[in-house]
């Protein structure tokens, strides 16, 4: 029965993952997150959330040159657009 629980929690971690990466990659190409949520058939508060990690994992990854700079402050301002749903 514990086994049983163990690897039901571990299939589902890895679904999230999974749901995760394509939402990233979504991201990447340019997509909104309504094209996300109707292209994985999820809630829009879950992809928000996975575009709120995307983001601010872009904006972590960005290096001090000029266009990440300006790359930077684009990320920032989606961000605070974000914390205003």
């Amino acid at each position: 029965m514990e086994e049983e629980a163990r690897r039901q929690k571990y299939e589902h971690q890895q679904q999230q993952e999974e749901l995760s990466s394509k939402a990233y990659k979504l991201f990447s190409e340019g997509k909104t997150t309504m094209e996300v949520v109707i292209a994985l058939n999820l809630r829009a508060p879950e992809i928000i959330n996975m575009y709120r990690e995307y983001l601010f994992n872009t904006y972590n990854s960005s290096t001090t040159s000029r266009s990440s700079t300006i790359m930077s402050l684009s990320i920032l301002k989606r961000l605070a657009l974000l914390e205003c749903i």
